[in-house]
């Protein structure tokens, strides 16, 4: 991958002249460092100017695509920006909405499952399960490390029962729980570039977990950027952290900004 930063004049040939340009971007790890817990994570002050003032760019649609619930999401973002929570299952625009029906049907087993998990890690002091209605997350990083893996081992044996119904992956310190649906971040990328008529408009992608993958190969062709550089990535380019990604959002606003504009109010 390519140093992001090193090769802005790269990016701006992929983008200068366009009339509308999509910015599509995770939310934890990307637009803001990951926290001990999900309700202390703050966007810098920074960041959230520069995310505030590429909004103002009228040649710039944002879509933040997060694990996180929409509800959550529009407490800590500017507005306005399309939003696409529980990993693209909930998509909320200025002028639409989307719940994914196949996911919204497996919500009573979601619920079931929360409360046996509640009960599974209950004896690891640290260890809390978040229900996100479409989704869930069992988080484990403040459990001492020596317990995580009987954490992780206890969880998949709660989940046997739903095994067909509901998946599970690897998040940092967390175990995310899913709908078996044909469904990710790429699919809500896509479903959002169709309801706006931008399939063939420029797009810059922002990751930076496995989950984001998606939405790099739904953007193949395109401005893809992972936040750090271990793994492998359908990135073409990389940038070192958070703030980073601000240097890029605040070159790109720039790059959009029709001559002579000021500052975004």
């Amino acid at each position: 991958m390519k140093h992001a930063v090193a090769y802005l004049s790269e990016i701006d040939r992929l983008i200068r002249g366009q009339d509308r340009l999509l910015v599509a971007s995770d939310f934890d790890g990307t637009l803001c460092q990951i926290a001990d817990s999900p309700s202390n994570v703050t966007v810098p002050t920074a960041i959230f100017e520069t995310v505030r003032q590429l909004i103002g760019c009228e040649r710039i649609i944002l879509v933040i695509i997060s694990g996180r619930a929409v509800k959550d999401l529009v407490t800590r973002l500017p507005r306005p920006v399309i939003l696409g929570g529980n990993y693209g299952l909930d998509i909320c625009g200025p002028n639409f909405r989307m719940e994914h029906a196949e996911a919204y049907e497996l919500q009573a087993q979601l619920t079931k499952a929360c409360r046996d998990l509640a009960q599974t890690v209950a004896m690891w002091k640290g260890a809390w399960v978040e229900d996100k209605t479409l989704t869930a997350t069992v988080h484990y990083r403040n459990v001492n490390p020596d317990e995580h893996d009987s954490v992780v081992r206890a969880v998949r044996r709660s989940m046997a029962p739903y095994r067909t119904r509901l998946g599970m992956r690897a998040g940092q310190m967390a175990i995310e729980i899913h709908p078996r649906v044909a469904w990710n971040k790429g699919s809500c990328l896509t479903w959002i570039k169709q309801k706006l008529g931008l399939e063939n408009h420029a797009c810059v992608c922002f990751g930076d977990d496995s989950t984001d993958e998606a939405m790099f190969l739904a953007n193949a062709g395109q401005i893809n950027i992972r936040v750090g550089t271990s793994g492998r990535s359908a990135a073409e380019f990389y940038v070192s952290d958070v703030f980073e990604v601000g240097d890029v959002l605040a070159h790109i606003t720039q790059v959009m900004r029709p001559s002579g504009a000021g500052a975004a109010r």
